[in-house]
């Protein structure tokens, strides 16, 4: 192809070369910026997608916490408080359930345990396993685990309840044991010899002394012995103590292998025989005393099932208010 010259003689550059060259040029620029902003735009949306995803995901998990903790406390937990007979919708504190507990026991406490152990405890062991299996985010996994531990203390409660009035059995039948044991031990102090009065009389001085602990008939006149026993029960703070010894374990004494009389027994109604007046109270001491710490007892087997059941509350406020919490900081 020739040159082509101006008209001064210097070459021209070829038409559509240069300027041609440089549009292009241009051209591909914007497209490459516009392929990087299009780029950095899906990027900021799948960004912002998979944030709200992540974020769904999280309010769907905390939702889920809620939903199977209703489940199992309107389902299971609620379940088991009907079983037992206790409304809760009626008890507004502790009294009210101290009161309900104290009418079942009044009317049958043997065989209110045998039900509970047989028919309501196993509604709650059930459900032990089922709290504890809640998926739970970290965020209110420390809520959710206070809550599986106070249905647990509250399976603890029942069952100690249960297991320990299980045994008003055995102490009813020694309770009447004793009394007619009070009875043999008066004749004894009349009629040291008697065979009738000796096998009763042996045992209701070993009743007595497992009663005063560190302490034998010998240490006291008979005029006293009822002042004595009652001392060992006065004190408020350790009635439920009290009873728990002697019901079951001091009054065992009443039953089991034929007993013969020690040379310590041979003293006491030697030396009871002679007092004027003799011992015709101590039974009634100790008839009183177990009356009396029976109740203490009780309230404190029953007040331990009330403290679980408000720690159980308190937990279940506790979750509910975090799982809002966590929703809505999210």
């Amino acid at each position: 192809m020739a040159d082509q010259f101006s008209g001064d003689g210097m070459p021209e550059a070829p038409i559509g070369s240069s300027g041609d060259e440089d549009l292009n040029i241009s051209n591909t620029g914007q497209r490459i910026r516009l392929i990087l902003v299009l780029i950095a735009v899906v990027a900021v949306g799948v960004g912002v997608l998979m944030w709200y995803n992540k974020q769904q995901a999280q309010i769907a998990a905390l939702e889920k916490v809620k939903t199977d903790f209703s489940v199992l406390h309107n389902g299971a937990y609620k379940a088991f408080w009907k079983a037992a007979r206790l409304d809760l919708d009626t008890m507004k504190s502790n009294a009210d359930f101290e009161g309900k507990i104290k009418e079942y026991l009044d009317l049958s406490a043997v065989k209110y345990a045998a039900y509970v152990k047989k028919d309501v405890l196993p509604l709650l062991e059930e459900a032990v396993p089922k709290y504890k299996a809640i998926e739970t985010p970290a965020s209110v996994a420390p809520e959710m685990k206070a809550v599986a531990d106070s249905v647990d203390a509250l399976l603890v409660a029942w069952r100690k309840f249960s297991t320990e009035i299980d045994m008003y059995e055995a102490f009813l039948d020694n309770r009447t044991k004793l009394d007619l044991a009070g009875d043999q031990w008066f004749g004894a102090q009349q009629e040291p010899t008697k065979e009738e009065f000796i096998a009763d009389g042996v045992r209701y001085v070993n009743v007595l002394h497992c009663i005063l602990v560190d302490k034998t008939l010998m240490d006291y006149e008979p005029i006293d012995l009822s002042f004595r026993v009652k001392d060992t029960c006065a004190k408020a703070d350790e009635q439920a103590t009290w009873f728990r010894r002697v019901a079951f374990n001091c009054l065992d004494r009443l039953g089991g292998e034929p007993v013969t009389p020690d040379e310590l027994y041979k003293e006491i109604v030697k030396k009871y025989n002679k007092a004027d007046p003799r011992d015709t109270k101590s039974k009634f001491a100790v008839l009183n005393c177990l009356d009396l710490s029976r109740s203490s007892y009780e309230s404190e087997l029953s007040d331990e099932i009330a403290l679980a059941w408000a720690n159980y509350t308190k937990s279940q406020n506790a979750l509910l208010t975090a799982v809002a919490a966590r929703i809505k900081e999210i």
